[in-house]
């Protein structure tokens, strides 16, 4: 996306599949976003798990399927982060409050269908 990334392929833990992580990075303020892409077969897994972490989501958008796992979940994050769960993209999105910058470049490439992890 433009600014200093780390990218991970091929992770998983507790039965899900992370195909490739990326986290990214400000010169200013560190890390302050985690992209994870998952694999279908672990959408309702990483759905089932940060619900049972952080809860019910604020925002909830449609089931993608039989198993009822939401085209998007958000729960926002005291700091003013965000977790966002992108059910129909296969995308888990972890931003931090300073994340501002890197925010606007991963609208712009979700608007425009763009791989955000490419």
């Amino acid at each position: 996306m433009g600014f200093t990334c780390y990218q991970v392929r091929g992770l998983s833990g507790q039965g899900i599949q992370y195909p490739t992580v990326l986290y990214e990075f400000t010169p200013q303020d560190g890390m302050q976003m985690v992209l994870a892409s998952f694999t279908a077969d672990s959408s309702a897994l990483v759905f089932t798990r940060l619900k049972k972490i952080l809860g019910s989501p604020s925002r909830e958008l449609g089931g993608s399927g039989a198993d009822d796992v939401p085209r998007l979940a958000l729960w926002p994050n005291r700091d003013g982060g965000q977790v966002r769960f992108d059910g129909r993209r296969q995308l888990l999105i972890v931003r931090n409050q300073a994340s501002k910058a890197l925010a606007q470049d991963l609208s712009l490439r979700l608007e425009n269908d763009s791989d955000p992890l490419d």
